[in-house]
C-alpha cells in the first residue's frame, strides 16, 4: 500500500515535541587572580573550565561552527554539549554517495544530526527519538564539494558521547548511460544496474509475433522503492508494476502479427526517491501457443455456441466466446466459469439478444420472471493473463415455492405459533410466528437463507405491538428478552423479502433460555477458583465472569480457544490471562463468537486461563455458550 511510510523511514521522519527553553544559568566557576595589583598592566585571569555549563567536552574543541569544522573521516568517543554543536566537514567526490551514522545511547541525552553545505544549506537530517541518526547524499554537482556533519544535542542543557561512520559509494557507475528516454533506450541490460535520483532508465526488447516478453526487476527497496513500467515506442504503458516491494514483474504478449519492440522503464516511485539503488533485470522471450477450441467461432453473440454443447474451452488474446441458453419461466440459472486464477484472470457477462446486462460476476445469476421462455447470452472474455483453458456450468437454482402451510400468518396480527421448520417466503408475503416467552426469561429465533437466492430479514415486537428488534442478512438472529413476572407473547416475523426467483426458502429456529440458570462449573467466577477443562458447553449468568483453567502452555507451543454464543441472547467476550493475571490476548468482537491465541516464546510453562465476560454493561439474563480450545505446535 502506497500510503504506509516504510520501517525504514519511521525513524528519520518522526516528530518530537519542541525542546522546552533552558534555564539561564551562572558560570558557576571561580577565576583565579595571579596579579592581584592594581596598576595599569593587563590581568591575566584563568578560567578552570570551558564555559560549557559543567559538560566536559572532548579534546578536539573548537568545532562549535561551519568555520571551525574539522575534517571528517569517522570517530569514536566523541562528546558533544548543548550550545556547543560538533562540525565535521567531509569531502565528497563528483557522483560519489556518502551516507553517515552516529551511534549514542539515546536515555543519556537526544543527539540530532544535520547534513549542510558550505552556505549552510539542509541537504539531509534525521532527527529521531532512537540511539541511531543517519543522514545520505549523493554528490551530483559534477565537481568535488564539501559538505558539513552538524551534531547537536536536542536536550536543552544535556550532553553525550557519540561515534560516528562514513560509508561511501559511487552511483556513477551506471554501464548503460545515457539510457534516460526512449529515444535514448539501451538494447541490453547490464548485470548490477544503478538507477540515480537524477534520471531514468529505459531498454529497448524486440519482441516477436506471438512472443511472451517476461520481465522481474530485484532489488532492495529500504534502499529506495523502485518501480517499472512497459510501453510502446509512444509512451503507452503496456503493462506497470508498482507494488512497493520487489520484485516488480510486467510482461507483454504480441499479438500484433508482426514484430515490435517496446521498452522498460525503471524509475523510482516519487515519494521514497533515494541517491540511487543497485538493481537486476532478468527477462525472458518464449513463444506462446494459444491454440482455438473447438466451440469455435463464437467470437460474436449472433454465433453463439449452446452451452449444452460445450467441451474443451480455452481463452487467449482477441478472444471472446459467447454461449446461449434457454431458460424457462420461474427459472433460476447460476453460470460459473472455472479456470486457474495463477493462469488467467476471466470476465463473465449475462447478456439479453440486445445486449442489456443481465448479471455479471463468477458466478453470475439470474431468474426469468417473464411467462415465457428467455434465451441468455453467457460472454466470456480475458480480464488478464494470456491464454488458458477453462470450464463453462449451468446450474439450476430454482427454489421450491411449494406453498407452506402456514399461511394466512401475514402480519403480526395473525401470527401462527411458534415452529421451527422450513419455509417459503416471497415478495407480496410475510410470515409471522408467535413466540410465548415464561416469566424471567428469553428467546431467540434465528433465520437462515441462500443468499444467492435473495434477502430476508428478522423483525421482533413486544406484546404492545413495538419493534424491539431488527436483524438482517444470513444468518440473522433476534432476542425476547422478558424480565417480568408473567408470561408474555411476542411476534417474530421474516419480512422484506427480496426473492430473485418467485419465492425464497428459509429455515427458522427458536432458542428458549431462562434467566438466572447457572451452570455446573461453578463456582469459578475468579482466576483462582478456574475450572480445569478445556471444552464446555457452559452458562454465563448476567452477574458474574467464568473462568477456566484451559492447561500448561510449554515454550514453542501454541493455545487457541474459541466461544461460540447466540449474540441475541448476549454478547460476549473473553481474553487469555496466565496465573499472575498478565493479559496474553483479548477478542472483543459483536458476532456469534470469539477466539483468543497465544504463542509461548519464553523460556518457561505458563498456566493459562479463559476468562469469559458479558461485553459492556451486563444483560438481565443467562448468556449460554461454548467451549473448544487446544494446545500444540501448530
Amino acid at each position: 500500500m502506497r500510503g504506509l511510510v516504510p520501517l525504514f523511514l519511521i525513524g528519520a521522519t518522526a516528530c518530537k515535541p519542541a525542546a522546552p527553553t533552558p534555564p539561564v544559568e551562572a558560570d558557576a566557576d571561580a577565576d583565579t587572580d595571579t596579579d592581584a595589583d592594581t596598576d595599569a598592566d593587563a590581568d591575566t585571569d584563568s578560567d578552570v573550565d570551558t564555559d560549557t555549563e559543567g559538560c566536559a567536552d572532548d579534546a578536539l574543541e573548537p568545532n562549535d561552527d561551519l568555520g571551525s569544522a574539522l575534517p571528517g573521516a569517522g570517530g569514536i568517543g566523541l562528546v558533544v554539549c548543548d550550545d556547543f554543536d560538533d562540525f565535521w566537514s567531509i569531502e565528497v567526490a563528483a557522483g560519489e554517495q556518502i551516507d553517515v551514522s552516529v551511534v549514542f545511547e539515546h536515555a543519556l541525552g537526544d543527539l540530532d544530526v544535520r547534513l549542510l553545505d558550505a552556505s549552510g544549506t539542509l541537504l539531509d537530517e534525521s532527527e529521531s527519538t532512537n540511539d541511531l541518526e543517519q543522514v545520505g547524499w549523493l554528490n551530483d554537482t559534477g565537481s568535488d564539494t564539501t559538505v558539513y556533519l552538524r551534531v547537536w544535542v536536542y536536550t536543552p542543557g544535556g550532553s553525550n558521547t557519540y561515534q560516528y561512520s562514513i560509508e561511501r559509494s559511487s552511483c556513477s557507475t551506471d554501464p548503460d548511460e545515457p539510457n534516460d528516454s526512449i529515444a535514448m533506450a539501451s538494447t541490453a541490460v547490464s548485470s548490477g544496474q544503478l538507477l540515480v535520483a537524477t534520471n531514468e532508465d529505459f531498454f529497448a526488447y524486440t519482441v516477436a509475433d506471438q512472443e511472451l516478453l517476461s520481465i522481474d526487476l530485484v532489488h532492495d527497496p529500504g534502499m529506495g522503492d523502485i518501480d517499472v513500467e512497459l510501453q510502446d515506442a509512444g509512451g503507452t504503458v503496456l503493462d506497470a508494476s508498482r507494488t512497493g516491494g520487489a520484485p516488480e514483474s510486467v510482461a507483454y504478449f504480441n499479438d500484433s502479427g508482426a514484430e515490435t519492440t517496446v521498452y522498460l522503464r525503471v524509475f523510482f516511485w516519487a515519494s521514497t526517491v533515494t541517491s540511487c539503488n543497485a538493481y537486476e533485470v532478468v527477462s525472458t522471450l518464449e513463444p506462446l501457443v494459444c491454440t482455438e477450441d473447438s466451440s469455435e467461432p463464437n467470437d460474436t453473440l449472433n454465433t453463439a455456441t449452446d452451452v449444452t454443447s460445450v467441451t474443451d474451452l480455452a481463452l487467449y488474446p482477441a478472444d471472446v466466446d459467447w454461449f446461449s441458453l434457454s431458460v424457462a419461466p420461474g427459472q433460476v440459472v447460476e453460470v460459473a466459469v472455472g479456470h486457474d486464477p495463477d493462469a488467467i484472470g476471466v470476465d463473465l457477462v449475462l447478456q439479453t439478444a440486445t445486449q442489456a446486462v443481465l448479471a455479471t460476476g463468477n458466478p453470475a445469476i439470474w431468474a426469468n420472471d417473464a411467462a415465457f421462455d428467455f434465451t441468455v447470452y453467457a460472454r466470456v472474455s480475458l480480464d488478464s493473463g494470456y491464454c488458458g483453458p477453462y470450464t463453462l456450468d449451468v446450474i439450476d437454482r430454482t427454489p421450491d415455492c411449494t406453498p407452506d402451510l402456514r399461511e394466512d400468518d401475514d402480519d403480526a396480527d395473525t401470527a401462527g405459533p411458534e415452529e421451527p421448520g422450513t419455509f417459503t417466503v416471497d415478495a407480496a408475503d410475510a410470515d409471522w410466528f408467535a413466540v410465548e416467552v415464561p416469566a424471567n426469561s428469553q428467546a431467540a429465533a434465528t433465520l437462515a437463507f441462500d443468499a444467492v437466492l435473495g434477502e430476508a430479514m428478522l423483525e421482533a415486537r413486544d406484546p404492545s405491538g413495538s419493534v424491539v428488534a431488527v436483524s438482517s442478512g444470513a444468518p440473522a438472529s433476534v432476542g425476547l428478552l422478558n424480565p417480568g413476572a408473567a408470561s408474555a407473547t411476542f411476534t417474530v416475523g421474516v419480512v422484506e423479502a427480496d426473492p430473485l426467483g418467485a419465492c425464497l426458502p428459509y429455515t427458522i429456529d427458536f432458542v428458549h433460555q431462562a434467566c438466572g440458570a447457572n451452570d455446573a462449573f461453578e463456582p469459578n467466577d475468579t482466576p483462582q477458583t478456574a475450572t480445569a477443562v478445556g471444552t464446555a458447553d457452559a452458562l454465563l449468568d448476567a452477574a458474574e465472569l467464568d473462568h477456566f483453567a484451559l492447561g500448561t502452555v510449554q515454550p514453542g507451543e501454541t493455545l487457541v480457544a474459541d466461544v461460540a454464543f447466540l449474540h441475541a441472547l448476549g454478547d460476549i467476550d473473553v481474553r487469555l490471562i496466565d496465573s499472575l493475571w498478565v493479559e496474553l490476548d483479548t477478542s472483543l468482537g459483536v458476532s456469534d463468537g470469539e477466539r483468543v491465541e497465544w504463542t509461548n516464546t519464553g523460556p518457561l510453562a505458563r498456566v493459562v486461563i479463559l476468562e469469559v465476560r458479558h461485553a459492556g454493561s451486563a444483560p438481565a439474563c443467562s448468556t449460554p455458550y461454548a467451549l473448544s480450545s487446544s494446545i500444540g505446535v501448530f
